[in-house]
């Protein structure tokens, strides 16, 4: 269904997205497998990966980082080939209350939550416009704990 294809999913060292890309590759894609710190669990997706018969690539980078998106697109594609599937999955849920998260932390969240889709998207956008094929999906990790926040 996916063969030939080409996946990048960001934060895929562990649970959603680790088994986004596991998937795909079950559907017949190769994978490039984007972490930022868990070098080792991103490996042993990667292994899975390969265990399946599919091309899989390891790709450090900080999503929310702008030329740090551009340099893993790039070493994906001289990798892996034009990547055809982005899977946004990078992100962070704070389970704290909005009074013990600082204006720092949450800009942070926001920055990997939502602009880090923007960079990511753009940075693949123009060659999936240039061939006319691609699909990019975006998985939401911010959830609001409302009633907790209200009683605080």
């Amino acid at each position: 269904m996916l063969e030939g294809k080409v996946a990048l999913v960001t934060g895929a060292s562990q649970g959603i997205g680790a088994g986004t890309a596991r998937a795909l590759a079950r559907y017949g894609a190769d994978l490039a497998v984007n972490y930022l710190r868990s070098k080792e669990l991103a490996e042993e997706v990667c292994e899975h990966i390969r265990g399946l018969g599919r091309r899989a690539h390891l790709a450090q980078a900080d999503v929310t980082d702008g030329e740090a998106v551009k340099r893993m697109v790039a070493e994906v594609e001289a990798t892996l080939g034009p990547i055809d599937i982005l899977v946004n999955n990078a992100g962070h849920n704070p389970l704290r209350s909005i009074m013990e998260i600082s204006e720092a932390d949450w800009d942070w969240v926001l920055d990997l939550n939502l602009k880090a889709y923007y960079r990511c998207t753009k940075a693949v956008l123009p060659r999936m416009v240039e061939r006319k094929e691609g699909r990019t999906h975006h998985q939401h990790h911010l959830y609001f704990r409302a009633a907790r926040w209200i009683l605080v």
